[in-house]
């Protein structure tokens, strides 16, 4: 029989794929403190500027959007995620931040963004594509929205299938793949320019800051 606190740990963490009701809000807003350096980070190796259309992949809480908002107050940051918890808590956040050119945020899944062809200049999805059905299907689709010669990034901490299983115990439904298997998914789906970047953190489980970038081919125009 597990003891009590760990049996409410183990709840909250397995909200991490799909936040739902007074757990998956709690566990929104540690997302939101817990990754605001991968945020930041992950901006500091995509391609932004002012003016520009941006998707975020899995928006959580709504963390990512804020850190991109003021960093680049003329972006539009549209978001997609297939929690409601999330969709409610990002549309709050991003309302009580009055960001000067606010977004769509909906609900909608990886495989199937409900997304125009050729929308965005860069989409990003940040500490989430554990929880994608299939890394490459989602891919394909951020390859799809994005205009040609358009961005995306995937951003993960838990980067070593070995040295994150306790993650993975904890958190249950959650897939860990290296940076290069993320890279050549990239590739499969169509991406062009893939390179990915590391940070060293000291948090071993969490194996430090990973970042995959690649670009859809300028020719290419869905």
């Amino acid at each position: 029989m597990k003891a009590p606190g760990k049996h409410l740990l183990s709840k909250l963490f397995r909200n991490c794929a799909e936040p739902r009701g007074a757990l998956g809000r709690l566990m929104l807003r540690m997302m939101n403190r817990g990754h605001r350096r991968v945020y930041a980070w992950t901006f500091d190796h995509c391609p932004l500027a002012d003016g520009m259309r941006t998707l975020d992949v899995g928006c959580g809480g709504g963390g990512a959007i804020l850190e991109l908002a003021r960093r680049f107050p003329a972006i539009r940051a549209d978001a997609v995620d297939v929690s409601e918890e999330s969709v409610a808590m990002c549309r709050r956040r991003v309302a009580a931040a009055d960001i000067a050119n606010p977004g769509e945020i909906i609900r909608g899944e990886a495989g199937a963004l409900p997304m125009a062809d050729a929308t965005y200049d860069l989409a990003y999805a940040i500490e989430t594509v554990y929880f994608w059905p299939d890394l490459v299907a989602g891919l394909r689709e951020m390859l799809r929205v994005l205009k040609p010669g358009g961005a995306a990034a995937v951003a993960v901490e838990c980067a070593d299938p070995v040295a994150s299983q306790e993650w993975v115990d904890l958190v249950g439904r959650m897939e860990v793949r290296t940076p290069e298997q993320i890279a050549e998914a990239f590739r499969e789906a169509g991406f062009a320019d893939v390179a990915f970047f590391r940070q060293e953190t000291g948090r071993s489980a969490l194996c430090g800051l990973h970042c995959i970038v690649g670009r859809k081919p300028a020719g290419e125009a869905a």
